[in-house]
């Protein structure tokens, strides 16, 4: 039986993207999380107040589909599956 892709929609890739861009360029190991502000600000150019409020969902569903995991602050890394994703759907997610 074919495994099962999740749906992912663009809002999902760009904040997807974002963190696997921050590993490749060293700037954030993979062990560290990163804040749903600084994904709003990074990927949409959000100011510093809306930010969260833009990236806090996109992230919260990346969490359901197991593509990220939340820890107890509210921020954010890459599972294994997200990961495994990026590097199968890579042309497509980045830019």
């Amino acid at each position: 039986m074919a495994k099962k892709v999740p749906i992912v929609t663009g809002r999902e890739c760009a904040v997807l993207g974002c963190i696997y861009e921050l590993y490749q360029k060293a700037i954030l190991p993979e062990a560290e999380f990163v804040s749903p502000t600084y994904l709003g600000v990074k990927v949409w150019g959000r100011k510093r107040h809306s930010a969260s409020s833009t990236a806090s969902p996109v992230c919260l569903r990346l969490v359901k589909k197991g593509l990220l995991h939340r820890s107890y602050r509210g921020h954010y890394k890459l599972t294994s599956k997200g990961l495994a994703f990026i590097e199968v759907f890579k042309a497509d997610i980045l830019d």
